[in-house]
């Protein structure tokens, strides 16, 4: 896309800024990798593709790609954690369900029924904790 408006620019403008394809997509490519191997005098460049070639440069550079990266792997992370925690909240939930209807068939009268409630606090607190929220990532 940038070889293009390489291009395109140094076509409208004719003169010392006009330059072939070919060059303008190295000119692009070089200028977005950093690479540094440009064979263009940036002063003969038309002003508009003086100030693509910047951006290229900057948006190219490798904080910009390290931080994009970092940032979208985040994201994924993120989301993996809070499908976990969800799963454990499910299997915890599930347990605790488990746990009372096993009590409530074995309950005879009220000191069982408080003793039984003692236990299953002690099992579900027992049991591992929730996640933390993802954003805490």
């Amino acid at each position: 896309m940038a070889a293009v408006v390489f291009y395109g620019v140094g076509k409208r403008a004719g003169g010392g800024a006009e330059m072939e394809f070919l060059d303008a997509v190295f000119l692009g490519i070089t200028s977005a990798t950093g690479a540094g191997h440009g064979n263009i005098v940036p002063s003969r460049l038309d002003t508009l593709q003086q100030v693509l070639a910047c951006f290229l440069i900057l948006a190219g550079s490798q904080v910009w790609v390290a931080a994009c990266v970092v940032n979208i792997q985040r994201a994924l992370l993120a989301r993996k954690i809070l499908k976990r925690c969800e799963e454990e909240k499910k299997k915890k939930l599930k347990r605790e369900a488990e746990l009372r209807a096993q009590l409530s068939g074995n309950a005879k009268g009220g000191e069982d029924m408080e003793k039984q409630d003692e236990l299953l606090q002690k099992q579900v607190l027992s049991s591992p904790p929730m996640c933390v929220s993802p954003a805490a990532i």
